[in-house]
């Protein structure tokens, strides 16, 4: 079989990839989304830990309630205060 010759070779209609930019803020957006989750997740398994073992050395429920005041306030205003830290040093679009 003899090679195939230059102008013999077919014509190929092949379009260019069709590629855009990439934009660093669809990512940044989902890292935000899924710390703001996983931030808010955890904080509501510790406070359910918390109110887990609380049960069982409160002597009331009013026991309880203020064991759940005294730890569960704090928490989420750090929790709170972090995320809306982080939100509102978002860049302005």
């Amino acid at each position: 079989m003899k090679p195939l010759e230059l102008d013999e070779a077919p014509e190929l209609e092949v379009e260019p990839i069709k590629t855009r930019r990439f934009d660093a803020r669809i990512p940044r957006e989902w890292t935000r989304v899924a710390l703001a989750a996983m931030l808010a997740l955890a904080g509501l398994v510790f406070a359910g830990m918390i109110l887990w073992r609380g049960l069982g050395l409160a002597q009331s429920l009013d026991d309880l309630a203020k064991l759940a005041g005294l730890v569960l306030s704090p928490l989420f205003g750090v929790v709170g205060t972090v995320l809306g830290f982080y939100f509102g040093s978002r860049e302005r679009d």
